[in-house]
């Protein structure tokens, strides 16, 4: 879940990670990397639902995404501008990280976002050559994809 950083008050929340990238692609690409932060909601309503403890990240916009999806058979009504939303499984929303985010950008595993933590090793556009002994330097567009889904 992302919301716009206008909507973000760092003075109510207590325990947030600052990052710098962006963590999200949209339907025109990617946006251009900047500062946001990380945190858990107490509480986040929408329209007429209450959700508690949701992962939520600052940017440029409000959006849901696959991940906060995921939980929930929905039906998008473009006319009426709705979301409605069954929920099909209750998984608590964790942040689980190494401290960055990774896409594939042309068959090529990038950082796209690094917690901003003194002396922290990766900056956005590192390549990541390998994960486990795994090499990740010359991959073909298939075996990209396998690597991208189990992500």
């Amino acid at each position: 879940m992302k919301i716009s950083d206008g909507n973000y008050n760092p003075k109510k929340i207590s325990e947030k990670v600052e990052v710098f990238g962006n963590n999200s692609v949209g339907a025109f690409g990617a946006g251009n990397s900047k500062s946001g932060y990380i945190f858990k909601a107490s509480d986040v309503l929408l329209g007429n639902k209450s959700f508690t403890n949701e992962l939520v990240m600052t940017g440029s916009s409000n959006l849901l995404g696959n991940s906060f999806l995921k939980n929930f058979v929905f039906v998008l009504d473009w006319v009426s501008h709705k979301i409605y939303l069954k929920q099909i499984r209750n998984s608590s929303s964790e942040l689980e990280s190494f401290g960055f985010g990774y896409r594939f950008i042309d068959n090529k595993p990038a950082v796209v976002y690094v917690f901003q933590e003194e002396n922290f090793p990766l900056k956005v556009g590192d390549s990541i050559l390998s994960i486990n002994n795994i090499d990740l330097d010359n991959l073909d567009h298939e075996t990209a994809c396998h690597y991208f889904l189990i992500e």
